[in-house]
């Protein structure tokens, strides 16, 4: 046989290697982008992250201070301690007069 015929089927041999190689390592890199996105995804849309399930009870809490304040009627002296207290302790509001029949949290 020609010596040349088996250089030209080395060097086929190694290019095919070369190329399944690098398809093997972009396929799989390719699939695990995927993987990952979708768990990010589901776990964005589940809340399931501790730093968003904490900033949302904080601003719920907030919020539902904030509601308190404004149904309560309060004068306007109480009401400018209330958000004052909410400025200066990051979110700890003070105990507010409770309406009658109300259960203290």
């Amino acid at each position: 046989m020609d010596p040349n015929l088996f250089l030209i089927f080395g060097f086929i041999i190694v290019v095919t290697a070369i190329v399944m190689g690098t398809i093997g390592r972009v396929s799989k890199r390719a699939m695990e982008y995927r993987h990952r996105e979708k768990e990010l995804a589901a776990g964005i849309s589940a809340g399931s992250s501790p730093h968003v399930t904490a900033r949302l009870d904080e601003m719920e809490q907030r919020l539902r201070v904030l509601e308190r304040i404004a149904t309560d009627g309060a004068q306007g002296t109480t009401l400018a301690a209330e958000i004052d207290a909410l400025r200066r302790d990051g979110g700890t509001p003070l105990v507010m007069p409770q309406r009658t029949g109300e259960k203290v949290q």
